[in-house]
Formats: C-alpha cells, structure tokens, sequence
C-alpha cells in the first residue's frame, strides 16, 4: 500500500511540473503578444 501510494505521488508530480510549466508558457505567450 505505501509503495502504491509512493508511485502514485511519483506519477503526479511531473503532471504538476507540466501544469506549471504550460501556465507560465502560456502567461509568457501572453505577454510576448
């Protein structure tokens, strides 16, 4: 269970990483324009 739990948090962090990174680009976009 604590090892499913660890994968699971493990999956979900790049998927955070990407939503910020994509927020940011996009906010970057925004101001480029």
């Amino acid at each position: 269970e604590y090892i499913d739990k660890a994968g699971q948090s493990l999956v979900c962090l790049p998927h955070k990483v990407m939503i910020e990174i994509k927020g940011k680009s996009e906010d970057d976009i925004i101001l480029s324009h």
